[in-house]
């Protein structure tokens, strides 16, 4: 199957007035099986969903970016839990146990308390072990088998960073 998230917006709190704040659910031919979420803060609802990915028990994980969480589903999309412990992720990566979510746009003025960078943790204990601040965070993660960490800066400087691993 096949899953898409619909309704990057601008992040303000303003959400344009029709705008679709969804996941989708297609079959491997791409025909439309399902959908869920709208605009919203509340259980199921998104604000800017941003990536998608599987963790190996197969749970799905939306990055629900304005809303400050991740929220994961059955595949069915039925709502298993939300967490807020990983910063405002852009998208993030899975391996294993390990999750790593990439924050993006936290600031003061848009998440207090929060910093730019890269939110590591387990998935298991549901809980972020580690941070690598880079107040150039980008918007998508990826860690190489060699333990290197790759950061996708969408603005300027844009580019690929590059985190050593230690």
């Amino acid at each position: 199957d096949i899953f898409v998230t619909d309704g990057h917006a601008p992040i303000a709190p303003f959400i344009p007035p029709n705008l679709d704040m969804r996941v989708m659910k297609f079959d491997a031919h791409g025909k439309f099986i399902k959908q869920w979420g709208k605009p919203g803060a509340g259980p199921s609802e998104f604000n800017n969903p941003h990536a998608l990915a599987f963790d190996s028990r197969g749970r799905l994980y939306v990055a629900d970016r304005a809303n400050n969480r991740i929220q994961i589903f059955t595949q069915d999309g039925k709502l298993i839990t939300e967490w807020k412990q990983f910063g405002r992720p852009s998208g993030f990566y899975i391996t294993g146990d390990a999750l790593y979510a990439i924050d993006a746009d936290s600031t003061e003025a848009i998440h207090p308390g929060w910093k730019k960078g890269v939110w590591i943790g387990s998935i298991s204990q549901a809980k972020a072990t580690s941070f690598v601040a880079d107040d150039q965070a980008g918007e998508g993660v990826v860690v190489a088998p060699n333990g290197n960490m790759y950061g996708a800066v969408n603005v300027a400087p844009r580019g690929i960073t590059r985190y050593s691993k230690k």
